[in-house]
């Protein structure tokens, strides 16, 4: 986790602004569910945070700020779900764009105009380029 709780200074500190012997002397504890914490990652780097000691029954769901680790099919679920809302978003605009500009003539029925643009050769093509620029970050 990035932040907790630190019972010496009484407020929230940063993972970045501690140092590796500082848990245990300012007393740092995970606002949640109040247990110990320690320092991980090495130092300089991007990652350091802080973390839970191992769960004494090895149930790491006892508190919402504990993580046993992801594996690359929990990674790869959280990302396609990521992936499907990032292109509900990416979607919303190009319908209007494509309303706009291939819909000018109020005479033309739209929504078959629309639908049938979405069913060409070109458009799925970036269809299917846009999924494999998703799956190269997946993997």
């Amino acid at each position: 986790m990035r932040d907790a709780w630190s019972i010496l200074l009484q407020q929230f500190v940063q993972a970045d602004n501690v140092g590796y012997s500082d848990c245990r002397a300012a007393q740092i504890i995970c606002p949640v569910c109040h247990e110990a914490l320690h320092k991980r990652g090495e130092i300089g780097s991007a990652r350091q945070h802080l973390a839970h000691y191992p769960s004494s029954n090895g149930d790491p769901s006892e508190c919402e700020r504990r993580v046993a680790g992801l594996s690359r099919q929990q990674v790869a679920e959280v990302q396609a779900e990521a992936r499907g809302q990032q292109l509900a978003i990416f979607q919303r605009p190009f319908q209007r764009f494509a309303v706009q500009y291939y819909c000018q003539d109020e005479r033309r029925n739209w929504p078959d105009l629309v639908r049938g643009m979405l069913e060409t050769e070109p458009f799925r093509i970036f269809v299917r380029d846009v999924r494999n620029v998703g799956e190269s970050h997946v993997n």
